[in-house]
């Protein structure tokens, strides 16, 4: 049986929820093939994953299919929680993290390495505070370096986008003659803190195993997007891929990364509206509570 209380947000930041379990559960795999320990009651377990804002989550294209997104990599370096009376607990876990929202056209709740199971103070809490920040070569360690998309494209960045967009039939990018889908990778260092908030507390109980997960609605992040990467021009595109990053001497290039980075900052603040209640079908299987 699925057991789950919904929390509420006032600011939902780029995640449209938290979900405390108030049952036991069991955690997936690891990528690397190891199990975690199994949590205990007072455990406290945080799972993060990406959402597209609609009922099901089966697959990650956006705009009417116009965007498909393959790989995306955030980096986490700092858990907080608030409680009731203002004080703030720092959970330090040896990091960064890098997450794993989505993974190969699938939606992941991987995280590299592992964040661990761990316990925080019994109280009521309000808020939940995380910090998305670039990541220093010295930062990574064999997990890290094992991954390809994080050791190419991540070393002093943050964020790392993968997917591709349908070609305008006025505009023929890849200069192919045809509407083609072009292949399209966005490279960022945006620090960016993320707040979570409740009006109603949200206790942390040595009774259950607390279970916390972040949906991020990526969808937010490419509300802008479509029309200025569909308009980039023909140079924007070399080897097979449009890159999406500082380096580009492109005006349009640079245009399109600081808008997406600017939806990107909006979502974080975004508050849900009463009807974007995340409901239990909308929680990956490997995050099911028995």
């Amino acid at each position: 049986m699925k057991v789950y209380s919904h929390i509420n947000l006032a600011i939902a930041s780029l995640a449209i929820l938290v979900i405390l379990s108030l049952g036991s559960c069991t955690n997936p795999s690891t990528p690397g093939g190891q199990t975690p320990p199994e949590p205990v009651f007072g455990d406290f377990v945080l799972k993060m994953a990406a959402s597209n804002g609609t009922p099901s989550r089966d697959n990650t294209q956006l705009q009417n299919g116009q965007i498909t997104l393959t790989d995306i990599r955030i980096v986490l370096e700092e858990i907080n929680f608030e409680g009731v009376s203002g004080s703030e607990q720092e959970i330090e876990f040896e990091g960064p993290f890098v997450s794993q929202l989505v993974e190969s056209s699938s939606y992941s709740e991987d995280v590299i390495p592992d964040i661990p199971i761990t316990q925080i103070d019994f109280d009521n809490y309000a808020t939940i505070k995380l910090k998305i920040a670039k990541i220093q070569e010295d930062e990574f360690n064999s997990e890290l370096l094992a991954d390809p998309i994080s050791q190419l494209f991540l070393q002093d960045q943050s964020i790392v986008i993968e997917g591709s967009f349908q070609e305008s039939l006025t505009n023929d990018i890849d200069g192919s003659g045809t509407q083609n889908s072009i292949a399209f990778r966005l490279i960022s260092d945006l620090d960016a803190e993320v707040e979570i908030s409740t009006p109603n507390t949200f206790t942390v109980s040595n009774q259950v195993v607390n279970y916390f997960f972040v949906a991020f609605r990526v969808d937010q992040w490419f509300v802008d997007a479509l029309t200025l990467m569909q308009t980039l021009p023909s140079a924007a595109f070399a080897d097979g891929i449009v890159s999406i990053n500082d380096d580009s001497v492109l005006n349009p290039v640079q245009q399109l990364l600081a808008q997406i980075e600017d939806d990107i900052k909006t979502s974080l603040k975004m508050a849900p509206s009463s009807d974007e209640d995340f409901e239990e079908d909308d929680v990956d299987d490997g995050s099911n509570s028995n």
